[in-house]
């Protein structure tokens, strides 16, 4: 799932309808603490807002991609 919104986030394409099926909000703290890891938690989240999978409670996460 991680490369996925990488690779959406860098190629600007969406995620495929497997892709989206396969995303679920709860393994979001581990998409995001792995991505922390490798210094790309700023795509992965601008893949999860291309895509429409960040809700109004992720604000604090958006800051992380200004914080980059």
């Amino acid at each position: 799932m991680l490369f996925a919104l990488l690779r959406s986030a860098l190629c600007g394409e969406a995620l495929t309808d497997k892709e989206r099926e396969l995303y679920n909000a709860k393994i979001l703290p581990k998409l995001v603490l792995l991505a922390k890891k490798h210094d790309v938690s700023h795509l992965l989240l601008l893949g999860l807002k291309n895509n429409g999978l960040l809700d109004e409670n992720s604000k604090k996460l958006e800051n992380e991609m200004f914080k980059a």
